[in-house]
């Protein structure tokens, strides 16, 4: 298993059976955040200043992704992008995008991952006003879910915010709204099964639930079943297994939250270490 993430400020790449992470920007990039590495293990992708850029698992060939239509300015991009996922194949990727004089309002793009990185579709609006985040693409190429935050106004009292969990094909058609998942409070995290059925998402609950891992249904049935405490969950290949970090160390636990199991130990991982993306070989 391979791993990478950010860290102060910096992307570390970390190979299985090591404990001596390796920086791979060093400092020199400034802005970067999110990188999500390749299913095959050998690219990443990740946000720069708000435009989507790759480089190689070492930190070479970086390179924009994003279309240079996108830029707009130097200092006020035409549209803002983030949280950029791998499709299964590698040669198309996805990220959410605040489009900029549309107010409170972000879209998903899919783009062409090898070149030339022109061709994007805009492919789903959020559900009224509000922003996707936390996009995931099954390893299928099937499905896609995401985490729709929106502000909701109340007459002569202050405003709410809810995190609404959504699943779709991976064209866009089919968007569904799951049940029972507004107002809960989502972290950075949401992951799909390799067959596209489940959705993993990690919230901060109040309302009477455990922060941690859940599971739900991406067809909508089925509830919300607590797992573990943790962050970051990312599914094995196979769909068995589900690994994920709590306390500055990495679990392992079976697809329906069974047979819990610390891998590492040491404070393997830094405390404050961000955006955990994982290549299982």
């Amino acid at each position: 298993m391979t791993m990478v993430y950010q860290y102060d400020g910096d992307f570390f790449v970390l190979d299985s059976g090591e404990h001596d992470p390796v920086n791979i920007t060093s400092s020199d990039l400034s802005d970067v955040l999110e990188p999500v590495i390749s299913y095959d293990g050998t690219r990443i992708i990740y946000n720069y200043n708000g435009q989507i850029w790759g480089m190689n698992k070492d930190g070479s060939n970086r390179l924009r992704m994003s279309p240079e239509s996108f830029l707009g300015t130097v200092d006020i991009p035409f549209v803002q992008l983030s949280h950029p996922r791998w499709g299964p194949a590698g040669d198309l990727f996805m990220a959410t995008g605040d489009v900029r004089n549309r107010g409170d309002k972000s879209q998903i793009w899919r783009f062409n991952g090898i070149g030339p990185y022109d061709d994007n579709l805009s492919l789903i609006d959020s559900d009224g006003p509000g922003w996707v985040r936390d996009i995931s693409w099954s390893r299928n190429g099937d499905k896609i879910a995401f985490i729709n935050r929106s502000s909701v106004r109340r007459p002569g009292m202050s405003s709410i915010t809810n995190y609404d969990l959504y699943s779709a094909n991976s064209n866009g058609s089919d968007l569904l709204r799951l049940p029972n998942s507004s107002s809960q409070v989502i972290s950075t995290s949401t992951a799909l099964s390799p067959n596209g059925q489940s959705i993993l998402w990690v919230s901060e609950i109040w309302s009477g639930y455990e922060r941690g891992i859940y599971k739900t249904d991406s067809g909508g049935s089925g509830g919300i079943n607590y797992l573990a405490t943790g962050l970051n969950p990312s599914w094995s290949p196979d769909g068995s297994k589900i690994v994920y970090m709590f306390d500055s160390e990495l679990w392992i636990m079976d697809f329906d939250g069974s047979n819990q199991m610390q891998i590492t130990n040491n404070n393997y991982l830094p405390g404050n270490s961000q955006y955990l993306s994982f290549y299982w070989e």
